[in-house]
């Protein structure tokens, strides 16, 4: 009995987290948009990261000095979250911790500011690559993904005026998320 308990539990938490994904794609209104600092979006993104990088990689940062960003800091948040989870999951399972590096950092590329994710990965094929942002493609087994975290990370950067760009070796991934730098001007 507990085991189906669990089971129907962990169901339910796939839901939810399905119904949640298709949401954030279906809603096209705003959020809260003010100045957002990507440098405490990171910081306090990470900690909740921190244990699925535990046994697979080691997960540090390079945190530039940058300008606030115009944006909502809780869907930014999730762009973060989504990618650094997709970073660690790139991670062969069973490989020494000290051989594998998740990076997040941040930089300034006036005008805009520059969320950089680096890992030493297995890389993204490039079949694979051109595909990795429509919705429900997935390279894991339907029991463990829907497919819907990078075409949400996708749509979530359109929403913030940025852009999504991934450079892919068999040596590992760097994506490179650019939001516009929010003017001292604006309202």
């Amino acid at each position: 009995l507990e085991s189906r308990v669990a089971d129907a539990r962990a169901g339910i938490e796939r839901i939810r987290s399905i119904v949640s994904e298709l949401l954030h794609v279906a809603r096209r209104d705003g959020g809260e948009f003010g100045a957002v600092d990507l440098n405490h979006v990171v910081e306090s993104v990470l900690p909740i990261v921190r244990h699925e990088a535990r046994g697979r990689t080691r997960l540090t940062t390079d945190l530039g000095d940058v300008p606030t960003v115009e944006g909502d800091e809780r869907l930014l948040g999730q762009i973060l979250l989504n990618l650094v989870l997709n970073a660690i999951q790139a991670i062969p399972e069973g490989e020494s911790v000290d051989s594998h590096l998740v990076v997040v950092g941040t930089e300034a590329a006036l005008p805009n500011v520059r969320l950089v994710i680096r890992d030493t990965g297995v890389g993204i094929p490039d079949d694979v690559r051109d595909h990795v942002f429509e919705p429900f493609f997935s390279t894991k087994s339907p029991n463990e993904a829907v497919g819907l975290g990078l075409a949400v990370t996708r749509q979530l950067v359109e929403r913030h005026r940025g852009t999504i760009d991934i450079e892919s070796s068999p040596e590992g991934t760097r994506l490179v998320v650019e939001l516009p730098a929010r003017s001292q001007e604006a309202p």
